[in-house]
């Protein structure tokens, strides 16, 4: 069982990574990747994207402490997003100096998950 997860907060943020403990009012979770929702122009048509970027760019830390208080849900991530989740912490480590930001559909859900 992994320990990658996905969390809302209550300011609306969305976000994935890899649970760490809990203490008595907070919730460790390591390398947070921020999940975005961005509505793009596609011919007559307007499509909504996902777009992912490190949670905060501006610190070395890897693991953030979310006070309990301020979170709407925890839950296990879908197992089959589970390596798109730890393949997106790699290249952001690797390029730690910039979120992806050319790619808006950097994270797509595999077709069967959908179904």
């Amino acid at each position: 069982m992994s320990n990658e997860v996905v969390l809302k907060l209550t300011n609306g943020d969305m976000l994935m990574g890899e649970y760490k403990g809990i203490g008595t009012d907070a919730i460790m979770i390591k390398d947070p990747i921020l999940l975005s929702v961005v509505h793009v122009q596609q011919g007559a048509s307007t499509i909504e994207k996902t777009v992912t970027s490190p949670y905060c760019i501006f610190t070395a830390e890897d693991t953030f402490h979310f006070d309990a208080r301020h979170i709407v849900f925890l839950k296990p991530l879908h197992p089959k997003m589970v390596n798109q989740y730890r393949q997106l912490v790699q290249e952001f480590n690797n390029d730690n100096q910039q979120p992806v930001q050319d790619n808006l559909s950097n994270l797509v859900p595999p077709t069967d998950m959908l179904q």
